[in-house]
């Protein structure tokens, strides 16, 4: 998907959500806090913040949207047998993958030929 497909997607799920539930623009925006300007701006796909994004979701009672970003990756028994307890605090450089070594050509020796 391309940058303005994921932005066209969220903002009709954010619409379909408040009309799932029966909310005008005006309802949704007392119930987030926020203006009615900003709904508007959150449904047509204008830019909005991600905590504008989270207060939304919170009033449509559908932050169970954003578990894929928010599960946590380092938890489970396989993250902790892999980490031996340390948690990454930065990237590293990619490792350059070492060279195979030459292989040495060995002439045939008299025991090894068939005759």
């Amino acid at each position: 998907m391309t940058e303005a497909e994921i932005i066209k997607a969220i903002s009709q799920r954010l619409q379909a959500e408040r009309l799932r539930l029966n909310l005008s623009q005006h309802a949704l925006a007392d119930k987030a806090g926020v203006s009615r300007r900003t709904i508007v701006q959150a449904e047509t796909g204008h830019n909005t913040s991600v905590a504008t994004l989270v207060r939304l979701l919170i009033a449509l009672d559908a932050v169970s949207l954003l578990e894929p970003l928010t599960a946590n990756p380092d938890e489970g028994p396989d993250a902790v047998i892999k980490s031996d307890g340390k948690k990454r605090r930065r990237a590293s450089k990619p490792r350059n993958p070492r060279p195979p070594e030459p292989q040495q050509h060995q002439p045939p020796t008299a025991s090894s030929s068939f005759m």
